[in-house]
């Protein structure tokens, strides 16, 4: 008896949620709309640039593994530190990568 129950409940709710599915078209799935807040204006074009630079790899160099780490060199002066997943640091040269 208590199955049967059970069932019916579960049959009753899945049954109001798929009927408020057809009413799904007016509501955005932008949690930022939820609210009543209007979609930000869209942004400006971008200017053309007259002259572009091609950029060019002037070094490179390899200072180990970083493991799980992502690490982002630091510029000091004319020198650039880097490190490695297992703490080892490096200077290295702005100019040369040396």
């Amino acid at each position: 008896m208590r199955d049967a129950l059970r069932r019916r409940v579960l049959l009753a709710a899945a049954a109001a949620a798929l009927a408020g599915c057809g009413s799904m078209k007016d509501i955005s799935l932008n949690p930022l709309n939820w609210f009543g807040r209007s979609p930000p204006p869209p942004p400006a074009p971008l200017a053309t640039i007259a002259n572009p630079v091609q950029a060019k790899l002037l070094w490179q160099a390899s200072v180990g593994k970083a493991g799980r780490g992502y690490f982002v060199p630091a510029v000091v002066g004319d020198a650039v530190y880097a490190a490695d997943g297992d703490g080892n640091v490096v200077r290295l040269d702005a100019a040369s990568g040396k």
